[in-house]
């Protein structure tokens, strides 16, 4: 590397402290971001592709195919690492790596640092069906929340939990698994919404179940729980992916509920589909379905599946 480029990268790197937000620079209306967001570097890697990365602690937040990854920091000879069990952030200097994580892929990106940017990923919102025909819009970045209950928004903030997830303002709150959630009172005395499911977008459908296994063992936090609906009508090719949901645990155990979207009118008449999962624990599979999970395209959406997966010997 010249010595003009060294220059250059001392620049930067110099610049990546916590700055205020310059007088009159637009802010979020919706959740306001973590401090954690700043300072934002963005990474160029390979030809037209653009990572930013926020880092958080012993954490990484990149933006990588169209969403959030939070990775966490894993065991490195030298450089620093983070890994999900997907996606794989190796850094050294200016210097990164981006590929998949069981490196099965064939996906490896090398990455220079170009700069700080003000840029910022919109943030994911999802609308929930309750009980009582209620609804409730969750607007989420990260460890905050805009959640929008008959008309009212909320700004909220996650808190950890032992099970499932936590956001709370300290007088309302939202909480439960992905399974089934409910807006309720901080202190629980009264539930306002109750049994509250993700709903399927106008245009698509949904698979829903739950993933479990018989062995006696806890899932620890941070087990990668991943299920995918995938067309299995060619045996000698590989399975088509049609649609595919990764779940994190945060303390919640078996059996995992799992709602995988797909577009309305993508499953054809003839053809075969199954569902499969595994579970992986620190970063490596442990658990995999072991028989097919044939899915009939009768019941698609109205019919829970009940998918068990075996340990990996």
């Amino acid at each position: 590397m010249t010595r003009h480029r060294w220059w250059r990268v001392a620049v930067v790197l110099a610049c990546l402290v916590p700055a205020r937000p310059a007088q009159g620079q637009a802010t979020p209306t919706a959740a306001p971001a973590p401090a954690a967001w700043s300072p934002r570097i963005d990474y160029q890697c390979g030809e037209g592709v653009r990572v930013p990365v926020w880092y958080e602690g012993r954490h990484a937040v990149i933006f990588v195919d169209g969403r959030l990854e939070r990775l966490p920091s894993v065991r490195s000879g030298s450089g620093a690492r983070y890994s999900d069990g997907r996606h794989d952030w190796f850094t050294r200097g200016a210097e990164a790596t981006l590929s998949a994580a069981d490196r099965t892929a064939g996906t490896r990106l090398n990455c220079t640092v170009t700069g700080l940017s003000s840029w910022r990923p919109a943030p994911a919102t999802e609308h929930y069906q309750c009980a009582d025909g209620l609804t409730v819009k969750v607007t989420a970045r990260l460890e905050a929340a805009a959640i929008t209950f008959r008309g009212e928004t909320y700004q909220m903030r996650e808190v950890p939990v032992a099970n499932g997830n936590l956001y709370t303002d300290g007088v309302r709150a939202w909480r439960g698994p992905a399974g089934g959630r409910h807006f309720a009172e901080a202190d629980g005395d009264a539930v306002f919404a109750r049994g509250c499911h993700l709903a399927s977008p106008a245009g698509t459908a949904a698979l829903t179940g739950t993933v479990a296994y018989r062995t006696r063992q806890a899932l620890p936090a941070g087990a990668v729980v991943e299920v995918r609906l995938v067309d299995i009508s060619r045996a000698d090719a590989p399975a088509d992916v049609v649609a595919r949901q990764v779940l994190v645990t945060k303390g919640e155990q078996v059996p995992i509920p799992f709602s995988l979207t797909y577009a309305a009118g993508a499953l054809e008449a003839g053809r075969r589909y199954a569902v499969e999962a595994t579970i992986a624990i620190d970063n490596r599979v442990r658990f995999r379905t072991a028989t097919v999970h044939v899915m009939e395209m009768a019941r698609a959406g109205t019919t829970p599946m009940a998918i068990v997966v075996q340990p990996v010997r």
